[in-house]
């Protein structure tokens, strides 16, 4: 999840003299409608979370490359909610993101609004991700219905699509699902959203 500054700069080198095309997600929708060829070693280069380091270090060294690259944020996060206390006084603001959107080779995506967490997802207690993860209700001792789950995942993800084109002028591309987990549920309301 980490890199350190030499090993970033080593990968980008590795890219660089191997012959490895970094693209945008603006370039792969114009491959994927018939508009353009797919370069040789395509690559996408993402990150997540929306880190400080992104734009105080990646930013100005994908530059030297001319290589673009995904930034994906939680929106809950920028805007102060529920962040892990590890990343309290790491993460991006809105205005850092908007001047960011606004760089050649940087596309600002989705992560979600508020489903890179964990959740009480069985009887037994086991911290599951909230965005595949049915909310088990000890109460009563069931889970989240189907359409409540549902509900959940097309409201967080429209907060997020709508906070991005608030703050940013823009909506999101693409999303970036929290741990990599995802399911049909998740991608149906991704594609209602476009």
């Amino acid at each position: 999840y980490a890199v350190s500054r030499a090993d970033f700069v080593a990968q980008m080198d590795y890219l660089q003299q191997n012959g490895y095309s970094p693209i945008s997600l603006a370039q792969l929708q114009k491959i994927r409608a018939g508009k353009q060829a797919l370069p040789k070693r395509a690559v996408l280069l993402t990150f997540d979370d929306g880190l400080q380091s992104y734009a105080q270090f990646v930013v100005p060294m994908l530059k030297i490359y001319k290589f673009p690259s995904v930034l994906s944020v939680v929106t809950a996060w920028v805007d102060g909610k529920h962040q892990p206390p590890e990343y309290a006084g790491h993460l991006l603001g809105w205005n850092e993101l908007k001047t960011l959107s606004r760089e050649p080779g940087v596309e600002v995506i989705s992560h979600t609004h508020d489903l890179h967490h964990g959740a009480d997802g069985n009887p037994q207690g086991t911290d599951l991700p909230v965005s595949v993860t049915r909310f088990y209700q000890p109460v009563t001792e069931n889970y989240e219905s189907e359409a409540l789950f549902r509900q959940r995942i097309a409201e967080d993800l429209r907060t997020s699509v709508d906070r991005l084109k608030s703050q940013l002028g823009t909506e999101p591309l693409a999303v970036t699902w929290p741990y990599g987990k995802y399911d049909g549920v998740l991608v149906d309301a991704a594609r209602e959203l476009g």
